[in-house]
């Protein structure tokens, strides 16, 4: 945490979804987002979802590849 505020990497927890073996295109989906909205946060020309938007990667992100690896998002 940065000055009270919870920093998290979106760039890696898209990253993470993608490297546990699902991809971009399909996780998209799962989130009810188009896979443009997930390939700009994995290149990294998005930088922070709007907080609803971004609940849903992240459920997905623990879903797959676990707590101890969601925990490692935060900054």
């Amino acid at each position: 945490m940065v000055g009270g505020r919870m920093n998290i990497n979106w760039q890696r927890c898209v990253l993470n979804i993608r490297q546990f073996g699902m991809p971009l295109r399909t996780a998209a989906i799962k989130i009810g987002r188009n896979e443009q909205w997930m390939y700009r946060f994995a290149n990294g020309s998005a930088k922070e979802p709007f907080f609803s938007d971004g609940l849903k990667p992240l459920d997905l992100h623990e879903q797959l590849c676990g707590p101890d690896k969601t925990r490692e998002l935060l900054q």
